[in-house]
């Protein structure tokens, strides 16, 4: 089996200093969307609630909400 870096498809790709950009940005793009919860993660205590009347909305639209207060602190 050949090496792949000496191909030669590989090597005029290597030559074109825009693909290689390209290729960089798909790269460091995979990197972030497979690491995206380590690199940020979402610590609010109701970050997985589903509110099922806002998802079904189209883009833009506005509801309101009303917002009680618990006597109770969210437990980590």
């Amino acid at each position: 089996m050949s090496n792949i870096f000496n191909n030669p498809a590989w090597l005029r790709l290597k030559k074109n200093k825009g693909a290689m950009a390209g290729l960089l940005v798909i790269i460091i793009a995979i990197f972030v969307a497979i690491f995206c919860y380590f690199i940020a993660p979402d610590t609010s205590p109701y970050s997985n609630r589903i509110i099922l009347e806002t998802g079904g909305g189209k883009p833009g639209f506005q509801k309101q909400f009303l917002l009680v207060k618990k006597n109770e602190k969210p437990k980590r």
